[in-house]
């Protein structure tokens, strides 16, 4: 905000700034200013009004916003436009230090059925808790993200073998079928996987989702609850 009240004695022009300060009892609070300097006959100096007010609720509101932008509202996890944004940037950085990475696409074995037969809010629990199994097993520099509706997908980093990647996905796959209750039911809920490694070159974001989803149809040619690989 100094630099813009320098700008505005100098040019004589208002200036409106944004920032963080604190209160008395020391909480952050967003504060918006909107300054104006005041000259005299001669075009001297004297002083600047300067007129603060709270923001921080409109901040608060901003930042939901933001959320909901990029986030599932469901599950809570990254939707399609933030995985994609963030595998844009696996894709630079594998440009640039070569750092392998793999994407796993993986869909809710037979939800359908349950839908059918168990009902949308069994189907949305079923949904919910998915997302919360795959946030809590993934590595820490990894994403995993809904794509929309029983479909899933996970952003795996720094991954350097094949072997690796079918590792991570088949203990992904163990802690999905681990026992389910949802809404006082019992359920066996499984997952088909499909594993795209990033070839050392000419990789984009459509090349990787594709060969995950053409190795997710041959997962579920095999029988379902099964990881193949691209």
């Amino acid at each position: 905000m100094d630099r813009k009240m320098i700008e505005s004695i100098k040019h004589g022009q208002p200036f409106t700034a944004t920032c963080r300060q604190f209160d008395a009892e020391n909480n952050a609070v967003w504060c918006q200013s909107h300054g104006t300097s005041v000259y005299d006959s001669e075009g001297k100096f004297q002083y600047m009004v300067i007129i603060t007010r709270d923001v921080s609720l409109q901040k608060e509101y901003e930042a939901k916003l933001q959320h909901f932008a990029h986030h599932d509202s469901l599950t809570g996890l990254p939707n399609r436009r933030l995985f994609k944004k963030q595998l844009r940037k696996a894709i630079d950085h594998q440009h640039a230090d070569g750092s392998g990475f793999a994407v796993i696409l993986m869909d809710i074995d037979y939800f359908k059925q349950i839908n059918d037969e168990l009902g949308h809010d069994v189907g949305d629990a079923v949904i919910e808790e998915f997302g919360k199994r795959l946030n809590r097993v993934i590595r820490h520099d990894d994403m995993a993200a809904r794509l929309g509706g029983d479909e899933f997908v996970i952003l795996l980093s720094n991954v350097t073998s094949v072997n690796e990647a079918v590792a991570i996905a088949k203990e992904i796959q163990h802690t999905i079928k681990k026992p389910w209750t949802i809404l006082g039911k019992h359920l066996h809920v499984s997952s088909s996987m499909g594993v795209a490694m990033a070839p050392e070159k000419g990789a984009t974001v459509f090349s990787m989702l594709k060969e995950a989803d053409n190795a997710l149809y041959e997962a579920k040619g095999a029988g379902r609850n099964a990881v193949k690989l691209r």
